[in-house]
């Protein structure tokens, strides 16, 4: 394992010279701890969350010199953990935020002095226009990894067994249960040797 030393005031991991940087899911888990700061700071934010150092003085500027852009007004192809920058009228300087899927975004709310998800429409993004997303964050390539995907367990039904005691047995809720297993239309009506999923 090499040296790692910290660079400045903030905790920035350097390996024999080379900066370690976050790659998408640990910046998505990174942005999801973060929920007050950063007023009119986006690309900080978004900086922060990869670990990447700053360059450019604007999301506006971190765009312009992006190398590994897509220009798209559709979120369709853009991985989880994607910066996603909009410009923002009467604003030079831009907007940047980082793409959670389904739609969601993770972002600083400059108005408010907080960071929260949101999505397209809501009040944040309301007046802004989606340039697209890239695959490089002043100057720095990002590393885009699948999301780990979480595992899958089924149990058998037994004589006697109801949903509620399987749920309990598992330390999930019955609602939860319910919601992994949408063919089960009653909660009553279950069956031995039937299979359900718990996880």
């Amino acid at each position: 394992m090499g040296r790692f030393r910290i660079i400045g005031t903030a905790p920035l991991l350097y390996r024999k010279g080379k900066k370690l940087v976050n790659t998408n899911v640990q910046a998505v888990a990174k942005s999801l701890t973060i929920n007050s700061g950063y007023k009119g700071l986006c690309l900080v934010f978004v900086r922060t969350c990869y670990g990447i150092n700053a360059k450019y003085p604007s999301a506006a500027e971190a765009w312009k010199n992006a190398k590994n852009k897509h220009v798209t007004q559709s979120l369709a192809d853009a991985p989880v953990g994607a910066p996603v920058f909009f410009s923002v009228p009467g604003n030079k300087y831009g907007h940047v935020a980082i793409y959670l899927g389904g739609g969601n975004f993770r972002t600083n709310y400059s108005a408010r002095g907080t960071v929260i998800t949101a999505k397209l429409g809501d009040p944040v993004f309301r007046t802004m226009k989606m340039l697209g997303w890239t695959e490089d964050l002043n100057g720095v390539d990002i590393k885009f990894v699948d999301e780990p995907k979480p595992s899958t367990k089924y149990v058998t039904i037994k004589r006697g067994d109801s949903l509620s005691t399987i749920a309990s047995k598992n330390k999930i809720t019955l609602k939860k249960l319910m919601s992994l297993n949408p063919n089960i239309k009653n909660a009553n009506l279950i069956y031995p040797g039937d299979k359900v999923r718990v996880k």
